[in-house]
């Protein structure tokens, strides 16, 4: 199925409530239309009059209990920004390690609130993604309370969500490719610039695309 037609279907059954095409701009950077679709986002909910943002992608997942944890603490804790850090999952949703990558999670919006401004309270934060609040009140949860589970090296086709990145080393972009199409279970992941990891083998608990039984 196309997707247009996902998109569409997941209206009619109620699991979106609107979908907003995008047609990148390839005269300008993959970061710099990241940023945009971010912002179109975040433009709308402002529209609605929301209180707070929080910005995921397609391939990103959080247990339900621990989200209602996080939004209770920022509630009672007056915070304006909130950052967890995230597990990343390799070739099957079954396999996965604590990443580097930290993830903004749930931002208040004021009249001051900017997406994909440079300064952001917590390191290792996608630029895209990181978000402005004055003052700051920062919350940093640990991976115990909450973290993001990301399917970003679950693909049926690692070359075209490599190809789809907002980062352009072509270098960097193929050694990744390299590591994962080598990796197996049992051995240690070699994440270039990152470092090494240890992958552990858990439940799809999210239940979500498994290219082992992709038909």
């Amino acid at each position: 199925m196309a997707a247009t037609a996902r998109l569409q279907e997941a209206v009619e059954m109620g699991l979106v409530d609107s979908v907003i095409e995008y047609n990148p701009n390839i005269s300008v950077s993959r970061r710099k239309n990241e940023k945009k679709k971010r912002n179109i986002g975040f433009r709308l909910i402002k529209k609605m009059k929301c209180s707070h943002f929080m910005g995921m992608d397609a391939d990103e997942f959080y247990r339900t209990h621990e989200l209602e944890h996080a939004k209770k603490v920022i509630s009672n804790g007056n915070f304006n920004l909130s950052t967890v850090k995230s597990f990343f999952h390799l070739k099957r949703p079954i396999y996965r390690a604590l990443d580097t990558t930290n993830v903004a999670l749930i931002a208040e919006i004021g009249w001051l609130t900017k997406v994909g401004f440079p300064y952001y309270p917590a390191e290792n934060v996608d630029s895209t993604r990181k978000i402005f609040n004055f003052p700051i009140r920062h919350k940093f949860f640990t991976p115990n309370e909450i973290a993001m589970y990301h399917m970003n090296f679950v693909r049926g086709d690692f070359e075209s969500k490599l190809k789809n990145t907002s980062t352009t080393d072509q270098t960097f972009l193929s050694k990744v490719q390299k590591e994962i199409e080598n990796w197996r279970y049992g051995e240690d992941f070699v994440f270039p610039k990152k470092g090494t990891f240890s992958i552990d083998k858990v439940e799809n608990e999210f239940n979500t695309y498994d290219p082992e039984f992709e038909t």
